[in-house]
Formats: structure tokens, sequence, C-alpha cells
């Protein structure tokens, strides 16, 4: 008895209290799921003019630079991103080596794997590899992916 009394208590306090939820309407699927596989990568030169050396594995963009992207990019030891910043979220996710976040007054911070970098649309950034070896990261864009580049502080001195 006491039993079935606690029971009929919690869920009354589950009903009233608004924890007990109702399923909203399913939105309709209107692309195919997609999966990528390390052995499809496909790498090539990476189009950016101030990426020597490095080269990107393109995941998930069906079209970039005009929309969203998920990209692997592989760069040599010291490789440097000039200070610039976007119009949209850049999102970074750091597997392999050293790889330092850039900040518009020159300041840096290191990136080791399994480091995440969420880049909020405006901020000035850049970013370099260590010179130990290379490094290898994930980039995300959730729209388009542009840059507007900028001098740092140090160099209008």
């Amino acid at each position: 008895m006491k039993t079935n009394l606690l029971v009929s208590v919690c869920l009354t306090l589950i009903v009233h209290t608004g924890l007990a939820q109702t399923m909203p309407n399913r939105p309709p699927v209107t692309e195919a799921m997609r999966v990528f596989k390390p052995e499809e990568t496909i790498w090539s030169p990476n189009p950016l003019p101030y990426s020597k050396g490095s080269r990107v594995a393109f995941i998930d963009s069906t079209n970039w630079p005009q929309g969203p992207s998920v990209y692997l990019v592989s760069a040599p030891a010291g490789s440097r991103y000039p200070l610039r910043w976007h119009s949209n979220v850049e999102k970074m996710y750091v597997f392999q080596g050293e790889f330092y976040g850039i900040l518009e007054d020159g300041k840096e911070f290191r990136l080791t794997p399994g480091s995440y970098w969420y880049v909020p649309a405006g901020m000035i950034h850049g970013a370099r590899c260590g010179d130990s070896g290379p490094c290898m990261f994930m980039e995300m864009h959730d729209k388009g992916f542009d840059q507007f580049f900028v001098e740092s502080v140090a160099e209008k001195k």
C-alpha cells in the first residue's frame, strides 16, 4: 500500500511540475545521412595561399566555401596562419602535434591533442603549429567560410 501511494505521489509531482514532456512532432528528413570513413580520406594541397606545405581533406563540405564545412588540415611544423576574423563561428579540434592560438595582441595559448577551440564570429585570431613536428586539426564552419586579414598590434608599432 505504501509503495502504491509513493508511486502515485511521484507521478503526480512529475506531471504537475512540468517534468513530464510530450513528444514534439518529428521534423521531416530533408537531406541524406552522411558517414565519413578514414579510408576514404582524400588529401589535397590546401587552397589557402598562406598554407604552404599544408594539406586539407574535406569531410563534409558539399559547397565550400559558401556552405557549411568540416575538414581536416595537416600542416608542417612551424606553419603560420595570419591574424584574421570570420563573419561566422569557427571551431577547431586538435588531433596531433602542438597547435597555438594567437590573439590580436600577440598572446598565444597552447592546444594539444584533444583540445577544442571555439572562435566567435568577429574575433581576431591567428594560429601556428609548433616547431617540434606537424600538427593536424579539424576545422568546422556552420555557415560559409570567409576571412578578413588584419595587422597585429605588434605590426602596427
